[in-house]
C-alpha cells in the first residue's frame, strides 16, 4: 500500500481559526472593512436590496461575489458587525 510508505509530516497543518493577520496585511484589511468591501450593503441598492435576500433589484451575480470577500473579511478581523450582518444576508439567502 502506498499510504505506508509515507513519511509524517514535518509541519503542521493549520486550522482556518490558527490563522491571524497582522502587521501591513491587518492594515489592508481594516482599509477594506472602512471602505466599500466592508459598507457596501449599507448603501448600494443591488446588494442591500437584492432578489437573492427577497428584494426586488436584480444584480444577480454582486451578492455572491462581494460575499465571497465579505465573509473571509468579516471572520479575519474578527468584527462582531461584519459577521452579524454576514449572517443575516446567508440565513436570507438559504430560507429562501
Amino acid at each position: 500500500m502506498v499510504l505506508a510508505n509515507l513519511s509524517e509530516l514535518s509541519l503542521k497543518p493549520l486550522t482556518a481559526n490558527e490563522i491571524k493577520p497582522n502587521g501591513w496585511l491587518l492594515r489592508q484589511l481594516q482599509i477594506q472593512a472602512e471602505g466599500l468591501s466592508g459598507n457596501l450593503d449599507k448603501f448600494w441598492p443591488d446588494i442591500k436590496e437584492s432578489k437573492w435576500i427577497g428584494g426586488d433589484k436584480e444584480g444577480w451575480e454582486r451578492v455572491p461575489y462581494w460575499l465571497d470577500g465579505f465573509i473571509p473579511l468579516a471572520y479575519l478581523l474578527n468584527d462582531d458587525d461584519m459577521k452579524k450582518r454576514a449572517k443575516y444576508y446567508i440565513d436570507a439567502i438559504i430560507s429562501r
